[in-house]
């Protein structure tokens, strides 16, 4: 199981390589933004468990990347907090959207745009944890998992659960 699944990570990889080229070979990446994102991680085996039905590490953390023509750093990390309501504001910013459309004042998310197009001299953000919360498959009534992960720390609390098995 855990080689179909990097395969299929390496096989993503590939792809997302093919639309750089494919967009390059057509004189298309000057005018194109690429991202791409999944909506949650998976455990393969570890704790005993398979699948994404936790609020563990494996499970909230995610794969963002996001090309940009103006980029000055491509392929640099980024290690602090951002989160997938990040992505529509990003992505509004980064295309002008923003300018031409009137967006909703009330956006949970804050773009990223100058991290995308210049990690080194960005501001870091002033968000100082993303939250996830998740409803488990288990027998106890009203059991809700919470995960709260700031920069140097991690917080979970399950409440109203009996019955969570002891690896989380």
């Amino acid at each position: 199981t855990r080689k179909g699944y990097r395969s299929c990570i390496s096989f993503i990889d590939y792809e997302f390589g093919r639309i750089l080229k494919t967009l390059k070979e057509n004189n298309q990446e000057k005018n194109t933004i690429v991202a791409f994102m999944s909506d949650h991680g998976f455990k393969l085996g570890e704790f005993d468990l398979w699948g994404k039905h936790s609020t563990l590490h494996t499970d909230v953390h995610v794969p963002l990347i996001i090309r940009h023509p103006e980029m000055k750093q491509p392929g640099l990390p980024y290690h602090h907090v951002v989160e997938l309501i990040d992505v529509f504001p990003t992505l509004a910013d980064l295309s002008h959207a923003s300018q031409k459309l009137s967006l909703p004042l009330n956006l949970d998310g804050q773009s990223l745009a100058e991290v995308v197009i210049n990690p080194l001299k960005a501001p870091r953000l002033p968000k100082p944890l993303a939250i996830s919360q998740f409803l488990p498959y288990f027998k106890s009534k009203n059991c809700m998992a919470y995960t709260l992960i700031g920069n140097y720390f991690v917080l979970k609390r399950w409440t109203a659960c009996h019955d969570v098995p002891k690896c989380l």
